[in-house]
């Protein structure tokens, strides 16, 4: 089963896609072991909780989105947002969605 995501890398502004419902492809996506950050409208994300050690490049458009949503954090590598209900993930909100979309305009 797949789930809809918002995947932003540090070079670029991201793009939504649709990634296995699987520990395998969220880790394939970060590229490394996941750290979930939650935050607003029922959203979290995952990002390489090794990122900021590993010397990977900040993620300027993932980290400003974030902090919009409510999470004091600075972000390295590829970052997944997306929706969850108990510990299963699910759809990026449309709230999430919406101020990515504010935030590139």
């Amino acid at each position: 089963m797949k789930v809809k995501v918002l995947l932003i890398r540090p070079d670029d502004r991201g793009e939504l896609v649709e990634l296995e419902r699987s520990l395998a492809a969220f880790q394939g996506a970060v590229g490394g072991y996941l750290e979930q950050i939650p935050l607003a409208h029922g959203a979290f994300l995952y990002c390489d909780e090794e990122g900021l050690m590993k010397g990977l490049p900040q993620n300027v458009p993932a980290t400003s989105l974030a902090r919009r949503l409510g999470a004091a954090v600075t972000l390295a590598g590829p970052v997944v947002f997306f929706g969850a209900s108990g510990s299963e993930e699910k759809d990026v909100p449309d709230e999430v969605v919406s101020v990515w979309q504010e935030a590139a305009k």
